[in-house]
């Protein structure tokens, strides 16, 4: 991690490597020879938490039920299927009800995300939404509701394609290359960043929370943020960042979570790196080595975070480049108050890139596979839970 000293010796080098992000991400479209049909077009909400239905049919959520919603702006959308559910709530599949035009400055797309909840999160996922308008890793907000014979709030947003771990799952090896996951390190460290910029902390970063455009549009290698159920503001009205509290709770999944969730310690920005740390070790070895501790096997998945620093380092990051021992340091360096530097980390990736001859252009490992969409297609078109990496189907979102 580049020291005060040297700073202004990177700071334009990490301006260019954000602007080449950027225009990797944002350039002009390009020819899709994979066709609608056999392309993904899920958006699954990142879930461990108990289904709202049992499979089978013998226990039907009210939500599911719904066929046809009102949204706040008059339109009506037609619920099609449900394509994931959670502790929280359902996503369906919608389209516009056919009785309704598309009007001027409404976006032309044929489907939609509808996500139908009974808490109060999704007035949090709104507030996130609204806030992140514009930034290019977070899906539009496009309405919002409510339905008085359900009781259950709900928010339209543009449809996506599958989370990493299914796209991750769809290749025919079950892992992502090196080029591959350091690009989507990029993106979603990125996404984290723009999420803390808007004065948010997600709580819950994992690499089902973060999922690819659709496989049949432009935006296929673009890496979007997802589920902000228990998300917190961490700054006051005027942008100060608020004090830390004696006592944050758990928030977050055991597996991905920081060490000072297991202490019960209040999160700040650096706990949300520290979950993508973990992520993007998983993504790059495979495995993190508490993935086969229970979720209620806290205290040991603690302990074994807490080797992973030193008798377990040399294990824990042998599939890593050795960039990322930089990384890990200096994540563990911060604090609660600690302004994250994001363009070290940035920096650190980029060198890894250098190192290795990677393009920010060049193909992912889903567009490589020409039919990678087919079977994505075919395994998940069933609306089941997404798992994180097979992570038990009962773990919740806020555990206690």
């Amino acid at each position: 991690m580049p020291s005060c000293s040297a700073w202004s010796a990177t700071k334009r080098f990490c301006g260019q490597v954000r602007d080449s992000l950027l225009g990797a991400l944002r350039g002009d479209a390009v020819d899709d020879e994979v066709s609608e049909q056999n392309c993904s077009n899920v958006m699954t909400r990142a879930t461990t938490g108990a289904p709202s239905t049992v499979e089978g049919g013998t226990s039907v959520g009210r939500s599911q039920v719904i066929t046809v919603v009102k949204g706040n702006s008059g339109k009506r959308y037609k619920i099609l299927e449900v394509i994931g559910k959670g502790g929280f709530g359902m996503v369906h599949r919608g389209t516009l009800d056919i009785e309704e035009p598309l009007e001027s400055g409404f976006p032309r797309v044929e489907q939609f995300a509808i996500k139908a909840e009974q808490e109060s999160s999704i007035h949090l996922e709104i507030e996130v939404l609204t806030a992140t308008r514009g930034k290019i890793h977070f899906c539009q907000l496009l309405d919002s509701g409510f339905d008085d014979y359900c009781n259950v709030h709900y928010i339209v947003m543009n449809l996506l394609g599958p989370n990493l771990v299914q796209a991750r799952n769809c290749i025919c090896r079950r892992s992502f290359s090196l080029s591959t996951a350091i690009r989507i390190g990029i993106q979603t460290l990125h996404a984290i960043e723009e999420l803390h910029s808007v004065g948010f902390l997600s709580r819950d970063v994992k690499p089902s929370n973060f999922a690819l455009g659709r496989f049949s549009s432009e935006q296929r290698c673009r890496v979007f943020m997802l589920d902000f159920g228990i998300a917190r503001r961490y700054v006051d009205d005027g942008g100060d960042p608020l004090p830390q509290r004696d006592s944050g709770g758990w928030r977050g999944t055991s597996r991905y979570c920081s060490l000072r969730v297991h202490q019960k310690l209040d999160q700040s920005r650096r706990d949300d790196l520290e979950s993508w740390f973990y992520m993007m070790v998983e993504l790059l070895g495979g495995r993190l080595l508490w993935v086969y501790l229970r979720r209620t096997q806290k205290a040991e998945i603690a302990e074994m975070k807490a080797r992973a620093r030193d008798v377990h380092r040399k294990a824990f990051l042998e599939r890593c480049p050795k960039e990322f021992d930089v990384i890990l340091e200096a994540i563990d360096r911060w604090g609660f108050s600690s302004d994250p530097d994001y363009d070290g980390i940035y920096l650190v990736l980029t060198r890894v890139m250098q190192r290795q001859k990677i393009d920010f252009h060049d193909p992912y490992d889903w567009e490589l596979e020409s039919d990678a969409a087919l079977r994505f297609d075919r395994e998940h078109r069933a609306p089941l839970a997404a798992k994180d990496g097979g992570a038990p189907p009962s773990q919740s979102h806020v555990e206690q």
